[in-house]
């Protein structure tokens, strides 16, 4: 999760390390030349940050327990410690005394080392904490305000005077850089162009910025005018990137100082392609691999998790479709119910709705196909078969009725209409935590209207 050079020869790290059956994260400090381990101690649960301050001490971001610490391996003591759940309302977070609450993702050093810049990514705010007094020195974002940060990563001071910072504004999928004067915020830089969920910013000493594009599986290099210099892939989920020469967070110049090189402080909406709604479920798509690709074999890469989702769903719809054929139902079809039911949709007189729903279906997905040579991404064909596959179940094709068994019609149609209702289930619950919740709630909206056929 984190990884910091270290003068010429060493970095400092977090690895996992299994023995057997039992998985310890581990910090461990490496001349990388030569693959020497100088230092390896336990950290604990999905520790995300470890700075190093001196010889044998170690500053700790500890999201499971929702603290931040100064550790001592040589005396394996803890020598001062900050308990976040001690000092911030439960609603700052998701839930006291969560392994969760507050996602604690990033700490640096600050003022001399008089103080501790940490990154509480479910408070959505940057906080300084003074070291001695344990006080809230500075706050940059507010609970609920995600325009200004949204589930932020790794951010960096470039100047106390006026106080900048740099962040990476992952929810929001943006770079920004805040300046404070007069006590208020306000943002003079930002990039944002295709970028899909950023966790790490650094601005090089040439007045470049360097980029972790987690879910884009990349590092980038981008000018002030937002040119893009430099692109590395990466198989997946970069983390953190650093400059090897430059140390740990370099502090290059800020954008304040260079405002004759870029209009703008951050290009509008309308300026970027990532507000399409292909770009969006693709976004989506990968976060959702992200998440389980915790659980999935190593071998699963993005394409495979395509496959293996679609697999699933399928056979979940199978599956269902085939119970429901073989549950008695005779005593349920005699309930004046289901016969109300039926009435209330056929006076609906969606006959002509799901004939334009079926055509609208083939052209789309035969659409989203013909975009796979322009788009780059596996995703607009598994969106392009999705929907072909949902026109199945409306009056368009009725001519599959007529070339496949009645039966293996009536288990493509359970599995597709199970399949979606799935999908958009999801696309709901996604809504509630994102900010394009419209349009996946709109989505979901579709995707169950293009099913009405099946039931």
């Amino acid at each position: 999760m984190d990884i910091d050079p270290i003068g010429q020869n060493r970095i400092l790290f977090v690895a996992g390390e299994r023995d057997g059956d039992d998985f310890q994260r581990v910090a461990v400090l490496m001349n990388w030349r030569n693959g020497t381990v100088l230092e390896k101690f336990n950290v604990s649960k999905d520790l995300h940050d470890i700075d190093r301050l001196g010889p044998h001490r170690y500053a700790v971001a500890d999201k499971h327990h929702n603290r931040i610490y100064v550790y001592d391996s040589q005396t394996n003591k803890t020598t001062w410690e900050y308990d976040l759940e001690s000092h911030f309302s439960p609603s700052a977070g998701r839930g006291i005394k969560s392994a969760d609450y507050s996602h604690l993702n990033d700490i640096d050093l600050a003022d001399n080392g008089s103080s501790f810049v940490i990154s509480p990514r479910n408070f959505d705010r940057v906080v300084q904490i003074d070291r001695k007094s344990k006080d809230i020195e500075w706050t940059l974002g507010k609970e609920d305000a995600y325009d200004i940060l949204n589930e932020q990563h790794n951010p960096l001071i470039l100047q106390q005077e006026p106080l900048t910072v740099l962040v990476a504004d992952s929810a929001n999928d943006r770079i920004v850089e805040y300046q404070r004067k007069n006590g208020e915020w306000e943002i003079v830089w930002g990039y944002r162009d295709g970028l899909n969920w950023p966790r790490d910013a650094d601005r090089l000493p040439n007045g470049n910025t360097l980029i972790g594009d987690s879910l884009n599986d990349r590092a980038i290099v981008v000018t002030p005018d937002r040119k893009v210099v430099w692109e590395f892939q990466i198989e997946r989920g970069v983390y953190d990137v650093e400059r090897l020469p430059y140390g740990d967070e370099p502090v290059g110049p800020t954008m304040a100082s260079q405002q004759d090189k870029f209009d703008g402080t951050i290009q509008s909406d309308r300026q970027q392609a990532s507000n399409s709604i292909i770009s969006q479920l693709d976004k989506s798509y990968k976060k959702t691999f992200q998440i389980v690709t915790w659980i999935l074999p190593d071998w699963i890469t993005l394409k495979e998790y395509g496959y293996f989702l679609s697999s699933t769903l399928l056979v979940v719809g199978w599956a269902t479709t085939e119970f429901v054929l073989a549950f008695p139902a005779n005593k349920f079809r005699r309930n004046g119910s289901i016969t109300k039911v039926r009435s209330t949709i056929q006076n609906l007189r969606l006959d002509k709705m799901r004939s334009i729903f079926g055509i609208i279906g083939v052209i789309v997905g035969l659409g989203l196909i013909a975009l796979l040579p322009i788009s780059g991404s596996e995703t607009t064909l598994y969106l392009g078969l999705g929907t072909l596959s949902l026109a199945l179940g409306s009056s368009a094709c009725d001519f599959f009725r007529t070339v496949l068994p009645n039966r293996v019609v009536v288990v493509l149609k359970g599995s597709v209409f199970t399949g979606t209702l799935a999908v958009a289930l999801v696309l709901l619950a996604l809504s509630m935590v994102r900010s394009e919740f419209l349009l996946q709630a709109s989505m979901a909206f579709l995707l169950l209207l293009a099913t009405l056929d099946v039931l």
